[in-house]
């Protein structure tokens, strides 16, 4: 429905209108459309096999990071045991050499290479114990999960967001 109007000039093409009341109805069926649609199926159908392909790659990727995390996270623990035996060590050794200085049977260069290896095995196990940790927070970061109290990590973002 609406109002129609004609003339040369546009302010008195609206002047003088006729009311005109106009419906149509129309369908259209498609014949022949060259396989269109069947092509568009076929590309959505391959579209989702891809998507569905990287999603399973992603869940792949996810577990092996997770594993690789936890092998290093166990053989830090035998790097850090085995440091902190090392670290024994060269403290008895130290103590050893600081007594047979006294007594005078080894000279300072014997002496100072006795603290050299304590403070070199002391920065050792200080480094793998940072590891043990950094591999302990980065799978429970991960996994979301608090291994001490067996349950899921969670956060109140709105009460962090306040704290701030």
């Amino acid at each position: 429905m609406g109002y129609s109007g004609l003339d040369h000039t546009l302010s008195s093409a609206y002047k003088g209108l006729k009311d005109n009341s106009v419906v149509e109805v129309g369908v259209k069926i498609p014949i022949l459309d060259w396989g269109k649609r069947r092509g568009k199926v076929k590309v959505a159908q391959s579209n989702r096999e891809v998507i569905s392909s990287r999603i399973k790659q992603e869940q792949i990727n996810f577990n092996q990071d997770i594993f690789l995390l936890v092998e290093h996270f166990n053989n830090q623990a035998q790097q850090l045991s085995i440091a902190h035996e090392a670290d024994a060590i060269a403290q008895q050794r130290y103590k050893t050499s600081i007594e047979t200085f006294l007594i005078g049977k080894i000279n300072t260069l014997d002496l100072n290479d006795a603290q050299t290896a304590k403070d070199e095995a002391r920065q050792k196990r200080i480094s793998e114990l940072y590891y043990y940790w950094y591999y302990y927070y980065q799978i429970r970061s991960v996994t979301l999960w608090d291994f001490r109290s067996n349950t899921e990590l969670t956060a109140d973002f709105d009460d962090v967001i306040r704290k701030q």
